[in-house]
């Protein structure tokens, strides 16, 4: 034991026990590097995979009268992404901003027929005709103030987005001088997922 540290097997012992650390060492610094590789890279293809998508928004809100005074109104919906919003259906609920006693909920229920493509940068004017819901004039002759939920669902691939977007309007202020809107009213787009 006195010649341990002078003994030449010593030194092999030692080398091959510190080589054999260091390999340990590497291999669990290269297991993390390469596992924190793959977590960035990932981030970075979600982030791209979101940046390069189309996002629909409201950029415009109406109630309208046609020249035999049908209710109804004009939105204009643009698509701000790069890539084109395909198998697009605007969808809306409108309904009394507060309800009466005892009255049984009848919501406007609007929803489109047909799918559309809207392109980047393009936008999508719809003008909804409301005749055919009879409670609505009978809301605006209450003076009631009602509430517009609007979803615009779209589609890239095999991935769906919707934006939703609230109007309400104000039957119950005063008319708004004309020329301007026919009735008080506000506008929000509320979420894009």
């Amino acid at each position: 034991m006195e010649n341990w540290g002078n003994n030449p097997a010593t030194f092999g012992a030692v080398g091959t026990t510190g080589a054999a650390i260091f390999a340990i060492v590497a291999i669990v610094v290269a297991w993390h590097s390469l596992r924190e590789s793959r977590r960035q890279g990932g981030a970075l293809q979600a982030e791209v995979r979101d940046r390069m998508r189309p996002w629909v928004g409201l950029f415009g809100f109406e109630f309208v009268r046609d020249h035999a005074g049908k209710a109804g109104l004009c939105l204009q919906l643009r698509n701000f992404g790069p890539l084109p919003a395909r198998q697009a259906r605007l969808c809306l609920i409108v309904e009394p901003h507060e309800g009466n006693p005892g009255e049984q909920p009848n919501p406007i229920n609007y929803r489109e027929s047909t799918y559309k493509v809207l392109i980047p940068e393009e936008d999508g004017n719809y003008r909804i005709s409301l005749a055919q819901f009879s409670q609505l004039e009978g809301w605006i002759a209450d003076k009631r103030d009602l509430v517009i939920k609007g979803t615009f669902e779209y589609a890239l691939d095999e991935r769906a987005f919707e934006s939703q977007f609230e109007a309400k309007l104000w039957f119950s202020k005063p008319t708004p001088p004309t020329p301007g809107p026919l009735v008080e009213m506000n506008w929000r787009n509320t979420s894009a997922t």
